[in-house]
């Protein structure tokens, strides 16, 4: 199996394939992100009181790592695997770089969603809290 970084995009027919393995690769980074913020959630202790700021903090680290999620999979797909790529096919590839950026953003809301709901008298119930009347 070829890495990203040795592959080299002559034919539209290789630039097909690393579309795919980008998209695969942008879904495991949004997956390995999702679990930094259950990891940090964890680790942020909780605090007592009326007025706790453990939750927000845990926010923060959910939402951060988010806007961080999709910069890292777009600037690596930009400045690595760009570069991989023929220029006569480069425009072809920066659409998947846009897309696989918003793959990544997808499948770590997705996921932190489905994290929170699951685990919602715990930790990662903070990200998206139920709204009590």
């Amino acid at each position: 199996m070829h890495l990203l970084l040795v592959v080299s995009v002559r034919t539209p027919r290789d630039l097909q394939a690393l579309n795919a393995r980008t998209y695969v690769l942008c879904a495991i980074i949004g997956l390995a992100f999702v679990l930094l913020a259950a990891l940090i959630a964890q680790l942020i202790k909780y605090e007592g009181g009326s007025r706790p700021r453990d939750p927000k903090q845990r926010r923060v680290a959910f939402w951060g790592l988010f806007v961080t999620s999709g910069a890292t999979a777009f600037c690596y797909n930009t400045f690595v695997v760009a570069n991989t790529v023929a220029i006569n096919l480069k425009a072809k590839f920066m659409s998947t770089t846009v897309i696989s950026a918003l793959v990544t953003l997808v499948v770590y809301l997705l996921l932190g969603f489905i994290l929170s709901k699951v685990f919602s008298t715990g930790k990662l119930a903070t990200w998206f809290p139920a709204k009590h009347r």
